[in-house]
């Protein structure tokens, strides 16, 4: 029988989180309900292409989830699955530690999943820890993932976090397999549209769904700016001080223009004034 369909994160925590010694786990249980987005357009998708799942793999817990980033399809436990839990502070304390030799990974603990030095300080019940912040970059989420998985955790868990800017990051979880996920089936008993089955975006959202493949072809065509990516194989940026609505190389170009034209007037007016101003000197001398 299928878990609860939209957990809430007060039963997401009753339900599915464990408390260990060393770090804390979500244990799910045959029957939990996942999705995950199929990001081609869909007279693209053939069966094959969306099961069985082939490596490691991140899921969504709602099906509104997957519909962010494409096409929702969706699955279910065949088993039960321990995860990280990775909204844990002291998972993310057990993290730290073993990634002390690994540069890049405790810069990933920082910035995609909030790790602040205060959290390696013994708790204090009069001063609660600062809450985790949740961050989603590809460049540096993806690495993290493959070395969980190197070091043996068959993936993570997160329920909703809070981001940067005050909102709420989805709950999620991601499942370590170096070949094809045998842990997840595709839930066709339940989900099919349009004769496809396993698919969960509703009809009257296909359209919604096409569209956004279709930008999202049309920006794999356009040139790709370095500046703003982020990535675990170069030097992690820094984050700005303060927020604009432009990086520098996009702010509009009539901003600068009009300053240096403004500043080439100003310069011709001294200029005339000066002129001016020493020919009546010049005169009062005579």
């Amino acid at each position: 029988m299928a878990e609860a369909l939209h957990p809430t994160k007060e039963e997401f925590h009753e339900h599915y989180f464990r408390e260990g010694a060393e770090y804390d786990t979500y244990v799910f249980p045959a029957g939990t309900r996942l999705f995950s987005a199929f990001r081609e357009k869909l007279v693209a998708h053939t069966p094959e292409k969306v099961f069985p799942k082939v490596g490691n793999s991140y899921f969504g817990f709602h099906n509104e989830t997957a519909m962010i980033y494409g096409y929702s399809f969706a699955y279910i436990t065949n088993q039960p699955i321990t995860l990280l839990a990775i909204d844990s502070i002291k998972t993310l304390r057990h993290l730290w530690g073993l990634a002390q030799n690994n540069e890049h990974i405790q810069q990933a603990l920082r910035v995609s999943y909030g790790f602040i030095d205060e959290y390696l300080e013994p708790e204090n019940p009069d001063k609660p820890y600062s809450p985790q912040l949740r961050n989603s970059f590809s460049g540096v989420d993806w690495p993290f993932v493959v070395f969980l998985c190197e070091n043996g955790f068959a993936g993570y868990a997160a329920n909703v976090m809070t981001t940067p800017s005050g909102h709420t990051f989805h709950p999620e979880c991601v499942i370590c397999s170096d070949g094809p996920l045998t842990s997840v089936d595709l839930n066709n008993a339940e989900y099919s549209v349009n004769g496809i089955p396993g698919l969960a975006t509703p009809v009257d959202e296909l359209r919604e769904a096409e569209s956004l493949m279709n930008k999202r072809e049309v920006d794999k065509g356009k040139p790709v700016r370095k500046k703003g990516r982020m990535s675990l194989t170069n030097e992690m940026p820094s984050f700005p001080s303060k927020l604009s609505f432009w990086d520098d190389d996009d702010e509009p170009e009539k901003k600068g223009g009009y300053t240096r034209r403004n500043t080439k007037r100003n310069t011709k007016r001294n200029t005339k004034r000066n002129i001016k101003k020493k020919r009546q000197q010049n005169k009062s001398r005579k």
